[in-house]
C-alpha cells in the first residue's frame, strides 16, 4: 500500500504532499484505518480552510462528525487522491 501512496504523490506532482513533516501519505497507507483532523487532511492535501470546507460542503471529500468535530479516514483520502487530481 505505501507504494500505491508514494506513485499517487508522483501523478499529483504535490510537492507539498511529499515534505509534510508530521504525516505523510506512507504513514496513510500504513493505516488505511487512521482517522484524520481537518488540520491534518489539509496539511497532506496542501489545501486551505476555505477549499476544505467548500470540498465537504459539495460532498466531494468523504467526511463524518464526531462530537462535532469532522474527521476523515485515512484511506478515504487516499481514495480521493488517486480519483482526483489537486
Amino acid at each position: 500500500m505505501a507504494m500505491a501512496t508514494i506513485i499517487v504523490c508522483q501523478n499529483l506532482k504535490c510537492k507539498q504532499m511529499r515534505k509534510t513533516k508530521s504525516l505523510t501519505l506512507i504513514d496513510l497507507g500504513n493505516n488505511p484505518d487512521m482517522l484524520l483532523t481537518t488540520g491534518q487532511v489539509k496539511q497532506v492535501l496542501g489545501v486551505s480552510d476555505p477549499t476544505l470546507y467548500r470540498w465537504r460542503k459539495l460532498h466531494l471529500i468523504p467526511c463524518f462528525k464526531v462530537g462535532g468535530v469532522f474527521k476523515y479516514k485515512s484511506s478515504e483520502i487516499i481514495n480521493f487522491l488517486k480519483n482526483n487530481e489537486i
